[in-house]
């Protein structure tokens, strides 16, 4: 079942890879010295425990991937990840990655009184498909898997979520669950100076500036206009609940990372 998941130098290529999507996240951003220790020990993890739970394994990937669609927004996960990262602190890092498919590891969706029991159903929908996506990549890889280059957002990775995602009854009518090979981009217009300006943002940047209790656009240093923010609110439910209850959750347990957020 687990194909050559068990191959260490195949999950060193997992694992650093995965890390790399915090180099556009200062919060997430690792010296050298610390991801080398995350990936080789992460990777030994990953190894002893892939033929006992390869679901656990494989969210624990997902999860940590700032390009997934989970990812983004599972902030109370990825701080302990970053903390056990720059503290090279093992049994920390274990115990993490050991709830990595479990309730615990996601306060942003399973313990947040802003969502209702259906945005929590197809939020848990999504994070299994992507898993699901995840696990058939790798096999459909097989033994290219190595010199496929970068897996997740690849072509056959790409392929694999729209497969998993088209199946009778699978399709989640919530935005950003439904862009998972790519950073979504946000376009958003607004009239400056008598123009009419288009802006792009990343969604996490997004979300991250409209729970502010005055939102700024940062490009021409003005406060949103009271049109965009109610049509943000709106659109994005799902994702500003989430943010603001991992924020919260951060806050609580690892204060360190939470003045980064």
């Amino acid at each position: 079942m687990t194909s050559n998941l068990d191959d260490y130098d195949l999950v060193e290529q997992i694992i650093a890879e995965t890390l790399e999507t915090w180099d556009c996240l200062p919060q997430r951003k690792l010296d050298w010295v610390s991801r080398k220790w995350a990936v080789e020990t992460w990777a030994r993890i990953f190894k002893d425990q892939v033929l006992i739970n390869v679901h656990n394994v494989l969210a624990g990937v997902v999860l940590a991937n700032r390009h997934s669609c989970m990812g983004r927004f599972a902030l109370n996960f990825n701080a302990y990840l970053a903390y056990a990262f720059t503290t090279r602190d093992e049994p920390l890092l274990e115990q993490v990655l050991s709830i990595a498919d479990k309730p615990e590891a996601l306060p942003e969706v399973y313990d947040n009184e802003y969502m209702q029991k259906c945005q929590i159903s197809r939020v848990d929908q999504v994070f299994n498909q992507e898993i699901k996506a995840l696990w058939m990549t790798y096999q459909k890889l097989g033994a290219d898997v190595k010199s496929a280059g970068r897996i997740v957002n690849s072509r056959v990775h790409a392929e694999c979520f729209h497969d998993v995602c088209t199946t009778p009854g699978s399709k989640v009518e919530i935005d950003f669950l439904n862009n998972p090979a790519e950073v979504q981009k946000i376009y958003l217009s607004e009239r400056h100076h008598g123009k009419i300006y288009v802006w792009s943002f990343d969604l996490y940047d997004l979300i991250r500036l409209i729970v502010q209790e005055k939102p700024i656009n940062p490009y021409n240093g003005e406060h949103f206009e009271a049109s965009t923010l109610s049509h943000l609110a709106k659109r994005f439910q799902v994702e500003i609940s989430m943010f603001t209850r991992g924020r919260a959750a951060v806050a609580a347990k690892v204060p360190s990372y939470y003045t980064r957020l």
